[in-house]
């Protein structure tokens, strides 16, 4: 009966090593095609802003337009405008002098390799400008196909400046998220001809998404592979 319970021990903790190296080799590579299909403009990237964040509406005379030049790239500009700031999910304070600009040259992979978006305005004890960021990834939806409908789109951050990185529930070196609507929008699934949008609504704040690092991927492999090695290498109990 004792080497029974000893070869049951055994057992059950080189399962559940195993069973660790399978769930985390799936996750790997479930987040690879995930990453992979989510870019691109066939779709949205998924993103979900969490906080702090801050929420915008669009007012007249503002919204977004898209030039093309070419290859499905183009130029896409729009203007919005900061209204609340939301530390966390029980606290907010009103946007003064907001304004959300951006500037930036996409592609129909879902690439934006020049470009700028700013937040400015002040909220409470932040100042101006909220977030400065560039655009890693985006994902366009052409959710309404009837003109003047309204589209979605979204977009992963990497904040390179701005006031929010000072608040105390932001983590040093998160990414942003941004989800967006397009009222009135004349965009047709296609980046080779003109679009614009005659209102822009959105919400943009700190993503739980991080950028791997270089190593990240050969370290999970290395780990695994010492497993391996080190359950194939375990004594065996003799009684």
């Amino acid at each position: 009966m004792f080497v029974m319970n000893i070869n049951r021990r055994i057992i059950r903790s080189r399962l559940r090593s195993l069973a660790l190296a399978v769930v985390t080799l799936s996750l790997l590579i479930v987040g690879s095609f995930g990453s992979a299909s989510a870019m691109g403009v066939s779709g949205l990237l998924g993103v979900v802003p969490g906080f702090p964040q801050i929420d915008g509406s669009g007012t007249d005379g503002q919204g977004a337009s898209y030039a093309p030049t070419g290859g499905g790239a183009g130029l896409l500009t729009l203007t919005s405008t900061p209204n609340i700031y939301l530390s966390d999910p029980g606290s907010f304070a009103f946007i003064n002098d907001g304004i959300l600009t951006m500037s930036a040259f996409i592609d129909s992979a879902g690439n934006s390799p020049a470009d700028i978006t700013i937040f400015s305005g002040s909220a409470g004890a932040l100042g101006s400008p909220l977030l400065i960021a560039d655009i890693i990834s985006f994902g366009l939806e052409n959710t309404n196909s009837n003109p003047g409908g309204t589209d979605r789109a979204d977009f992963l951050l990497d904040p390179v400046g701005g006031s929010i990185l000072s608040d105390p529930n932001w983590i040093a070196g998160s990414l942003a998220a941004m989800t967006m609507t397009l009222e009135k929008s004349t965009y047709n699934g296609n980046l080779d001809e003109p679009w614009k949008a005659d209102r822009v609504k959105f919400v943009v704040g700190q993503s739980p998404i991080g950028l791997p690092e270089p190593a990240t991927f050969p370290l999970v492999l290395a780990g695994l592979a010492g497993l391996w090695v080190w359950q194939r290498r375990s004594p065996k109990v003799r009684i």
